[in-house]
C-alpha cells in the first residue's frame, strides 16, 4: 500500500476517531492515516493542543507526504482562520506597497539576489517576485519588524509548499505569534 491517502469514512466517538479495519495496515500507514482524518475533520479550525502534539509525534516518527504539509502549515499556524477572517487584507496592502516609505525595501531587493543561486533548479523569477511580494506586504502589516536578513529564507521554504497568499498567512503567524516579540529588527 502506498503512502497516498484515500478517503475514509469516520466516525467520531467521545472525541475518538474510529476508521474502520486497519489490520492490512503497516504502522506508518495508520498514523498518517489518523493525521489526514485529523487535519480534514473541520477545515476551519485551527488545530488544538492535542491535535498538534499528535500530529508532532508522527513527524517526528514518519515522513509526513507532500499532500499533508501543505494543510498542516496552514491549520497548525492558524493560518487559515487568519485568511479566511480576511479575506482581501493581502489584497489591499499589496496595493499600498509601492507607495509605501520604508528602507526595509531596499535590503529585500538586495536579498532577493542572494536567496537563490541561478544555476539553482528551485530559482526561478516568479518565485523572487512572489518573494518580493510576501515579504513587501509584510513590511507593510506590520512596519516595526519591517524585514531583516533571512527571512527571505523562510518565504521561500514556504512557497515551496504554499501558494503566495497562504505563505504570506504563515509567515505572519510564524513572525507574530510563534516568535518573541523583539527577535527580529530592521
Amino acid at each position: 500500500m502506498s503512502a497516498q491517502l484515500m478517503p475514509l469514512k469516520k466516525i467520531q466517538l467521545n472525541q475518538k476517531i474510529v476508521i474502520g479495519n486497519e489490520d492490512h495496515l503497516t504502522m506508518e500507514e495508520k498514523m498518517l492515516r489518523r493525521v489526514s482524518i485529523v487535519l480534514h475533520v473541520d477545515k476551519t479550525k485551527t488545530l488544538s493542543v492535542k491535535q498538534r502534539k499528535f500530529i508532532q509525534s508522527c513527524i517526528l516518527k514518519y515522513k509526513l507526504p507532500d499532500c499533508l504539509r501543505r494543510e498542516l502549515w496552514l491549520r497548525g499556524s492558524g493560518a487559515k482562520t487568519l485568511m479566511n477572517d480576511n479575506p482581501g487584507y493581502y489584497e489591499r496592502l499589496l496595493k499600498d506597497v509601492p507607495h509605501y516609505p520604508n528602507p526595509c525595501f531596499f535590503q529585500v531587493e538586495l536579498d532577493l539576489l542572494r536567496t537563490f543561486s541561478t544555476k539553482d533548479a528551485v530559482y526561478s523569477r516568479n518565485i523572487e517576485e512572489k518573494m518580493r511580494r510576501v515579504l513587501g506586504a509584510y513590511i507593510k502589516r506590520n512596519p516595526t519588524v519591517g524585514y531583516c536578513q533571512g527571512l527571505n529564507f523562510i518565504v521561500a521554504i514556504l512557497l515551496n509548499k504554499l501558494e503566495e497568499e497562504e505563505t504570506f498567512w504563515v509567515f505572519c503567524q510564524l513572525i507574530e505569534t510563534m516568535l518573541p516579540v523583539d527577535y527580529y529588527t530592521c
